[in-house]
């Protein structure tokens, strides 16, 4: 990649991957369905010439697609890594755009991830094949006021889960498993309690009985360890 990237002497980089669900806003009340990233290129994250180019791009992107997403779109951790591909060829004055395809909704097979995706890399090469004089001040503004993002969701979340005189809420997050090339979605505890985890995809409140999923259930025993709590048993 290195040779290509020397070879090729880019004018922009993109850099592409999916992102998982546990991602919401800073406050856990919205899931965050794409995020992006103008890495930073040094360990001061100063704000290079490179990088507000990068961050005007992400601007553009977020002001055309949020209105079509079911969540939001939130800015990722800038936290410097020179062995990150983004943070390395920003380091090179190149300006890099981070592209993360997340999750919200149902949206587990990532339909609607994919569309939003195609149309955000639609913006992005309008933007850079438009490429503008900047107002420094206005770029890092918009950029900036975009939401950051925090690992605070779970998939699955079932609140005051009664356990004799107890109420805990119990945090689920699905195991990507591949079998036979078929994809299974295998639910695990990963959390009781949690102070981390503020939100999920699915919420089920058990005291409220109008709110009841038909379709859920617990087969078997889930024995689960808690520190605070002992051994549990939940049948």
């Amino acid at each position: 990649l290195r040779k290509v990237f020397e070879d090729f002497k880019p004018h922009y980089c993109f850099n592409l991957h999916d992102q998982r669900t546990i991602y919401g806003d800073i406050n856990g009340e919205q899931a965050v369905q794409l995020s992006f990233l103008a890495p930073a290129a040094s360990e001061d994250r100063a704000v290079t010439a490179a990088r507000l180019k990068a961050m005007a791009v992400i601007s553009r992107i977020q002001t055309v697609i949020e209105p079509h997403c079911t969540g939001i779109i939130g800015r990722y951790s800038d936290a410097f890594n020179i062995n990150c591909v983004g943070d390395y060829f920003q380091s090179l004055q190149v300006p890099t755009v981070l592209f993360e395809a997340g999750h919200a909704g149902e949206d587990y097979y990532r339909e609607e991830a994919v569309q939003l995706i195609v149309a955000s890399f639609i913006e992005a090469l309008s933007c850079v094949s438009t490429e503008s004089s900047l107002d420094d001040e206005r770029t890092l503004q918009e950029y900036l006021s975009i939401p950051a993002i925090a690992q605070n969701f779970a998939d699955i979340l079932i609140k005051d889960m009664a356990y004799g005189n107890l109420k805990m809420d119990i945090a689920i997050q699905y195991h990507e498993t591949l079998l036979d090339d078929t994809l299974y979605f295998v639910p695990i505890l990963v959390g009781i309690n949690s102070d981390e985890i503020k939100n999920a995809h699915y919420v089920i409140q058990m005291d409220d009985n109008t709110n009841q999923p038909a379709d859920f259930s617990i087969s078997g025993d889930l024995v689960v360890t808690c520190p605070s709590l002992g051994v549990l048993t939940f049948h």
